[in-house]
């Protein structure tokens, strides 16, 4: 009798180690599944970004430095523009400016991809040839409306002064001839209820100022 206790006991303790790793096993599989999920995750979104950049920036075509020192230094793309304060007639004069797609990684300041970067080229030296080199410009960096109205301001802030970062340093850009501002959602120029809406709004504008 005493053996066949003894015997019980032993089988209990045996199944009860063998339940106690079958539970860490269990919690052991939940940890490597969740795991790959997230890997999963993390992928796809980069596959989408990835591809969403490649369409975008497929769609474009990147101004080349002599397009854009042209337009940027022929006198014939100034335009009037006329306001009425009153009875007084303001008429003021409106320099060439020049829309530029330079696609960044989501909610950041960081340049996206190669498209880009052979944009910013293009454009640096263009701002730093002999014909521009008179000039200064402004950086107007724009936005979408996704998002609240006080980060995208300060987003795009922060891409213009990345823009004007990486054309000083690369290109010998005088930093005062190149003035940095973040507009985010306020100009929109087309509308924010579509995707290709936003993608117009997502926007740096170079302008000559002087």
């Amino acid at each position: 009798m005493q053996y066949a206790e003894c015997l019980k006991n032993r089988c209990n303790a045996v199944k009860g180690t063998l339940y106690d790793a079958i539970k860490v096993e269990s919690f052991q599989r939940a940890i490597v599944l969740q795991m790959i999920k997230q890997i999963r995750f993390v992928f796809y979104t980069a596959c989408f970004f990835f591809c969403s950049f490649a369409v975008l920036a497929g769609s474009w075509n990147v101004i080349t430095s002599e397009e854009f020192e042209k337009k940027m230094s022929d006198e014939s793309q100034q335009k009037t523009e006329t306001h009425q304060l009153g009875n007084v007639k303001i008429i003021r004069q409106r320099l060439p400016e020049i829309i530029v797609h330079i696609l960044f990684k989501p909610g950041s300041a960081k340049i996206a991809d190669a498209f880009s970067k052979k944009q910013l080229d293009e454009v640096g030296k263009a701002l730093s040839s002999e014909g521009l080199s008179k000039y200064s410009f402004e950086i107007a960096g724009h936005t979408d409306s996704a998002g609240s109205e006080k980060l995208n301001l300060k987003l795009s802030e922060q891409r213009a002064n990345v823009i004007k970062e990486y054309l000083c340093k690369k290109y010998k850009i005088l930093p005062e001839k190149l003035i940095a501002r973040g507009y985010g959602e306020s100009m929109p120029v087309a509308s924010n209820d579509t995707i290709a809406g936003r993608k117009k709004n997502r926007r740096v504008v170079i302008k000559r100022i002087k």
